[in-house]
């Protein structure tokens, strides 16, 4: 994991660790990607240890992470999921985020589909 952290990094990306309050535990990360020009940032990722899966951290970290962007003037947010993930989809449907698009990425080992997502935040 540190390698493919290294690796975003040195591609323009940022990563944000997801840590318990109580312990300081690492349990997860956010990777994104902000492009000024349009104040516009790109959900990379966000990936959460399976130990803590199912308890509602994704949602709490995603919300946080979306009134952290507000603050900072960034109001249009991108995602995408690989068009065989129904309950990404659903996850980023329930927080608002509509489709926009579908692209093809080429992978290693085929071409897959991506559903393009896109979430205007307003300027409160």
């Amino acid at each position: 994991m540190l390698r493919d952290l290294q690796i975003a990094e040195m591609m323009g990306r940022k990563n944000m660790g997801i840590f318990l309050r109580s312990s300081m535990q690492l349990i997860g990360v956010l990777d994104y990607m902000e492009q000024t020009d349009n104040k516009k940032r790109s959900i990379g990722l966000i990936m959460i240890h399976k130990e803590f899966q199912k308890h509602g951290f994704d949602l709490e970290i995603i919300k946080a992470f979306l009134e952290w962007c507000r603050r900072q003037e960034f109001f249009n947010i991108q995602v995408a999921v690989l068009e065989n993930n129904p309950l990404a989809l659903k996850f980023w449907s329930h927080l608002g985020f509509k489709q926009y698009s579908i692209k093809e990425k080429r992978t290693p080992l085929e071409l897959r589909k991506l559903i393009c997502l896109h979430l205007s935040l307003d300027s409160k």
